[in-house]
């Protein structure tokens, strides 16, 4: 009945789909999160009056396709979760790429996989994460923290700072 039709990029966004009629699938994330936890009188009324008005269309589809609000809003619930990205996931993109990067250097005489072997079974490993946590404290006690929040690795160096300031400068003045 309905299908996700997933989206190509930051102008074209996923969709979910019924007959011919299309909704944003972020319409419907945000339909579905506020009907959750509600009694099913309540999300029939809801899920009608969200949808009157921009999107009426997909009430004569729903209608057409003799769903009842309450079946619309399970079939809806159903494919937000297979379709995309399922509620709750990560995209884990930068955060595999900074530790491959890691990897490449402390490894570097293994294949890819024995790579992540290998640190897998060290961050397995019971006394990891507090040691990883002692430094990551000592480093902000020592080194403190920059303009975005991020732990310094290495002290800041004061003559740096004069030449940012510079920088900054002869950039407001290009502009």
């Amino acid at each position: 009945m309905f299908t996700f039709v997933k989206g190509a990029g930051r102008t074209q966004k996923a969709q979910i789909k019924i007959g011919n009629v299309v909704v944003p699938s972020s319409v419907i994330t945000r339909l579905l999160g506020r009907l959750k936890g509600q009694p099913e009188k309540t999300q029939e009324r809801l899920f009608i009056a969200s949808l009157t008005g921009s999107y009426d269309a997909l009430l004569d589809e729903i209608d057409r396709a003799g769903m009842t609000p309450a079946q619309a809003i399970e079939a809806l619930s159903a494919i937000r979760a297979t379709g995309g990205r399922a509620a709750g996931t990560r995209k884990f993109k930068r955060e595999a790429d900074a530790v491959a990067k890691v990897l490449c250097r402390k490894y570097a005489g293994k294949k890819p996989g024995d790579m992540v072997d290998a640190f897998l079974k060290t961050v397995s490993e019971p006394g990891f994460k507090g040691e990883v946590v002692a430094i990551l404290e000592e480093l902000e006690n020592k080194n403190k923290r920059n303009a975005q929040g991020k732990i310094r690795v290495r002290p800041a160096r004061e003559d740096m700072k004069a030449r940012a300031v510079k920088a900054r400068a002869a950039k407001g003045k290009k502009k």
